[in-house]
């Protein structure tokens, strides 16, 4: 529903707080026409046209952000990608291979996790990101929504509009496609931290993603978009893997606290 909302909004980027009541009758009928399902309960002002300009200024924050020279460790990525791969132990290892984790993939029939490897998703998830050669600069490193606050006047008044990144606990110098993979795993998600909507498709990453290249260019000179590694496509490619990285540790790192502390709570994360 929200992703659809978002493809129509994105045609026309004005400045106004609300949604003229034409524009959100035509978004009802489309909506209505052409979905159905659900949609028949739904009456048009209940829909919430979402603000593609708070999706610009995030990304502009972003990339302010990733360009600061903070004095600390800049190699911290190699030791953060490590403490990835060391969540997958040698008992959680022995564990999914023969063990608990093994019998209740069978037991429960988790037919992606009987058919894949997770050593080998995740071996070839940190090879290809650490293979993309994307530079390595200061990112947040949990760029979940939860740390993303919009202020909420600005429903009422344009100019309140303004995008806030807290909770900088985890941040450090990492590739930085890390800080994409957070925000676009979230991406249209109704649960706080995953759901069952769709990663966002290129085109879908595009708002952002041009955004935060328009505004890396102003920092940085007219030769940040010719190279390369900063090219939109790039910068697509390193959303995807790192948001696969991202996931595998969040997998594994369930599995390990249904090990090491409660059971229950391993069943519950699949």
């Amino acid at each position: 529903m929200s992703e659809m909302l978002k493809n129509l909004n994105r045609e026309s980027l004005h400045s106004e707080s609300r949604a003229s009541v034409e524009d959100r009758l035509k978004v009802y009928e489309l909506c209505k026409t052409h979905l159905g399902g659900h949609w028949s309960d739904v009456s048009a002002d209940q829909l919430v046209i979402k603000r593609v300009t708070c999706v610009a200024l995030f990304a502009k924050k972003m990339a302010k952000m990733h360009s600061l020279d903070v004095p600390i460790a800049k190699d911290s990525h190699q030791f953060l990608m490590k403490n990835y791969w060391d969540l997958f132990a040698a008992p959680v290892f022995e564990s999914y291979k023969k063990g608990h984790i093994y019998e209740e993939i069978q037991r429960h029939k988790l037919q992606t996790f009987m058919e894949m490897d997770l050593c080998d998703e995740m071996s070839w998830a940190m090879e290809v990101s650490v293979g993309l050669g994307g530079p390595v600069v200061f990112t947040h490193n949990d760029l979940m929504r939860r740390n993303i606050l919009v202020r909420n006047t600005c429903h009422t008044n344009a100019d309140d509009l303004d995008v806030f990144i807290v909770d900088y606990d985890w941040s450090c110098y990492m590739f930085r496609g890390a800080d994409f993979a957070d925000y676009f795993i979230d991406w249209c998600q109704p649960e706080l931290d995953f759901g069952g909507n769709h990663f966002p498709t290129d085109q879908q990453m595009y708002a952002f993603i041009d955004a935060y290249i328009s505004e890396m260019s102003a920092l940085s000179g007219d030769s940040y978009t010719k190279r390369v590694v900063n090219s939109r496509e790039t910068l697509v490619m390193e959303a995807k893997v790192f948001a696969l990285v991202s996931l595998c540790k969040i997998v594994f790192w369930s599995l390990k606290i249904g090990i090491d502390e409660n059971p229950e709570y391993l069943v519950n994360s699949f």
